[in-house]
């Protein structure tokens, strides 16, 4: 049985994901979005989840997914990124509640994980609006210095607001630190 705290901390993600989900929406640059968006998104959400790398020794993986969203981001914008990377993550639940008939996720976490990275998204989006602030234009893509700080910036962006969510979650429902949930589960 969850904790209210862990409950309302739930719907919470959830509302916040969905009014992040509205503003990429609105925000969306569509006359940027093209055949190559779509064949990026569909691949994305359908096989992206299910290639994956797991570190030696390490609960830590590596998504295809991940990577495909970091492409969608620099090609096509940090909106397109959010909505996809939401995307992905609602799929790839729902697919696995119902391989597992429902079993082990409601459809309130189905919610929640695409809600959770839609949030650690935007997080991201955040920080790459800020990296671009400091160093005052668009970063050159064609120079693969600037392009691998960027790309390793986005990736530890991302890692750090998608474990920190789950920390926090862990840490309600197991009634932990979010320290603890942090070490033992993220």
């Amino acid at each position: 049985m969850q904790s209210k705290t862990a409950k309302t901390f739930i719907w919470s993600v959830i509302v916040l994901g969905a009014v992040i989900c509205a503003t990429a929406i609105y925000y969306l640059p569509i006359q940027q979005l093209d055949f190559q968006f779509i064949l990026l998104a569909a691949f994305t959400i359908l096989f992206g989840s299910r290639l994956s790398l797991q570190l030696p020794r390490s609960k830590v993986h590596f998504l295809m997914s991940d990577a495909l969203i970091f492409i969608s981001f620099l090609l096509y914008g940090g909106e397109s990124a959010i909505l996809l990377s939401a995307a992905e993550a609602f799929s790839f639940s729902l697919s696995t509640k119902i391989k597992n008939q429902g079993a082990s996720l409601s459809y309130r976490t189905v919610f929640f994980n695409g809600a959770l990275i839609a949030c650690s998204t935007a997080g991201t989006y955040v920080t790459f609006l800020l990296y671009q602030k400091i160093i005052g234009s668009t970063p050159n893509l064609h120079n693969l210095q600037e392009f691998a700080s960027l790309i390793g910036l986005m990736a530890i962006a991302q890692f750090f607001f998608n474990s920190v969510l789950a920390a926090i979650y862990q840490a309600f429902k197991s009634n932990i630190s979010v320290w603890q949930a942090w070490n033992e589960k993220c």
